[in-house]
């Protein structure tokens, strides 16, 4: 058997604080595609549209995202969600983000999403 660590020291000084986060932006949609502001950074209601059941697309940010992570959240029908880059899923020329939300049967259904943008 290797023999015991040795005990511990005693604890150092608190370190400084860190920097404020570096996100691009991060947003949190409503489920009517309505943006909430207040739990949003970088992105406006003006960026944001729905344009049909379960799609959700964002445009016109002053820095184009390199990644999106999105998540559901807890208001709406929605079982699973899948998010990209451009103008897919049913959004238009000049979207920059685009999120789909789907039930437990891949029927869109809309949903509140937290969103991340890096």
């Amino acid at each position: 058997l290797p023999p015991p660590p040795p005990p511990l020291g005693e604890p150092g000084a608190a370190g400084a604080p860190g920097a404020p986060g570096t996100a691009l932006a991060y947003a949190h949609i409503n489920a009517d595609g309505t943006l909430d502001a207040a739990n949003s950074k970088g992105v406006t209601p003006a960026n944001v549209t729905h344009p049909i059941a379960g799609t959700y697309c964002i445009a016109g940010l002053a820095t184009a995202p390199k990644n999106v992570v999105a998540n559901l959240g807890l208001n709406g029908t929605a079982f699973t969600q899948v998010s990209d880059l451009g103008a897919v899923l049913g959004c238009g020329p000049g979207t920059q983000v685009a999120i789909a939300t789907f039930d437990g049967v891949g029927a869109d259904a809309d949903n509140d999403l937290w969103v991340a943008l890096n």
